[in-house]
């Protein structure tokens, strides 16, 4: 299912994450999931410096047991949030 492929996938982060921390510290296995790449359903998903991924987006709705996209909005890229003044 769509759940269970999302969940491998943000286990494999993880992951990456330690590895390349050498440590389960909290703080540095967020620093070593820094630009990583995450293989989804509809291609690739890069994370950022600031902790977000830019990912490809979908209205969809579901019915029935069925997943239907209703829309495909293409790779979303959130703002970086560290240069939000308030």
């Amino acid at each position: 299912t769509y759940s269970t492929v999302a969940h491998y996938q943000l286990i494999k982060l993880l992951a990456t994450g330690i590895e390349s921390a050498g440590s389960l510290d909290r703080e540095k296995m967020i620093l070593g999931m820094e630009n990583q790449q995450l293989v989804t359903a509809s291609g690739m998903a890069q994370s950022r410096a600031d902790h977000h991924f830019s990912l490809p987006m979908f209205i969809a709705e579901f019915t029935d047991g069925q997943l239907l996209v209703r829309k495909n909005l293409g790779i979303v890229n959130p703002p970086d949030q560290r240069t939000i003044q308030h």
